[in-house]
């Protein structure tokens, strides 16, 4: 079976780049939600300015099944990222609340292979794991 390759660019804060950026073809443009980040989206309103046929993907850290439920549906999110320390039991009360067809992935920072094993409490949950390295502060080190 061929895989796609899927290419996301993520952390948008300006209408400008975005149109930008959907012009390279990408095919999922990220926001995130997440106050303590230098690239959170504190326009909800600029996921309208994302071109149809490009996913919309809304990055949340230990956030409330409230907000993500809202910020989803004002902004159109097709994909869910989690990137806390979110339990399985927020991830089934998320599903439940989510518009049917959002995606939900699940971040998982790995250092060791316990961590690692953290990936089996998820998957029958979400829709993907993402892995990545584990860092001080959340999200990958790049």
């Amino acid at each position: 079976m061929e895989r796609k390759r899927i290419i996301k660019v993520c952390g948008m804060t300006d209408a400008s780049n975005i149109r930008q950026v959907a012009k390279t073809g990408v095919d999922w443009i990220g926001m995130i939600f997440w106050q303590p980040s230098s690239r959170c989206c504190h326009d909800p309103g600029l996921a309208q300015t994302i071109p149809e046929g490009i996913q919309r993907v809304g990055v949340f850290v230990d956030e409330e099944v409230e907000t993500i439920v809202r910020r989803t549906e004002e902004c159109g999110l097709n994909r869910v990222p989690l990137h806390g320390r979110e339990t399985a039991t927020s991830i089934r009360q998320l599903r439940q609340r989510l518009p049917q067809g959002v995606e939900i992935i699940k971040a998982i920072s790995i250092h060791t292979l316990d961590d690692l094993a953290l990936a089996e409490d998820y998957e029958p949950l979400v829709d993907y794991l993402l892995f990545d390295t584990k860092c001080k502060t959340v999200g990958g080190s790049g």
